[in-house]
Order: structure tokens, then sequence, then C-alpha cells
């Protein structure tokens, strides 16, 4: 009797590895097929020249859109993403209603196997809610 089980537990150890090996090799394709591809990066700010030599504040905008999707492989990793939102002073009005609109754009972006937190700052930081799966965009 208990050489059958430790035969069936062997047995079992041995597919679980091979599945894992399988897992891993999928993985591994995956990430070398996004590391091929390159995404663009665009960088905007709200003045057409800078000065050289001279300590400057620049607002920037950084747009980064991600290479076209293979439909002979459409799934993708799942994300865990953290959002973090200033909302000090220097952020009201104009620039606070965009950074909402990105975030809400993020959320919408996700699937129901991605994860979400979201933190928020000024003089202190507060995390709005820790790492957990998206199940209800409207209530993130």
């Amino acid at each position: 009797m208990q050489a059958n089980t430790i035969h069936e537990i062997t047995r079992s150890n041995t597919k679980r590895k091979q599945h894992e090996k399988s897992d891993a090799g999928e993985l591994e394709k995956e990430i070398t097929n996004m590391t091929q591809q390159q995404p663009n990066v665009e960088f905007f700010t709200t003045r057409a020249k800078l000065e050289a030599r001279r300590e400057q504040t620049v607002d920037v905008l950084i747009r980064i859109t991600p290479p076209a999707l293979n439909f002979n492989n459409s799934s993708r990793p799942d994300l865990n993403l953290s959002l973090v939102l200033d909302r000090s002073g220097s952020m009201e009005g104009e620039k606070m209603l965009r950074a909402r609109e990105a975030a809400m754009f993020c959320v919408d972006q996700m699937l129901v196997t991605d994860r979400l937190s979201v933190v928020t700052f000024d003089d202190h930081i507060d995390v709005l809610f820790p790492s957990e799966p998206v199940t209800n965009k409207q209530a993130m």
C-alpha cells in the first residue's frame, strides 16, 4: 500500500513539473515576443524652445503608445498596475481633470484578471486601495 502511494506521489510530481516547464516555456515565448516590439514614446512640452545652461521648470506630457497587437497570440500577461496621483495645489484645475481622465482611461482598458492599486499624495501619502483584482471598474 505504501509503495503504491509513493509511486502515485512521484507520478503526480512528475506531471506537475512537466506542466510547470510547459507554462514557463510559454511565458518565456510571450516575454520574448513582447520585448522584441518597441513602444512609441513621444514627449510634449508647453514651450517650443528651452534655454541652454539655465535651470528651468517644464511641464512635460509623455505619451507611450504600445506596439500593435499580434493577433496570432492575442493573450497578454496579467497586469498589476499602481496609479499614483498628485493631488497637491499645483495640480488644481485642468491638470487634475486630465490626470483623472487618464486614470479612468487606464482602468477602462484593464481586464478582470488584472490588479490595480491607487495612491494619492500631496504633503501626505494615502493608499486609496491596495492591489486588488479589477472586478468592479465603476467602484474603482
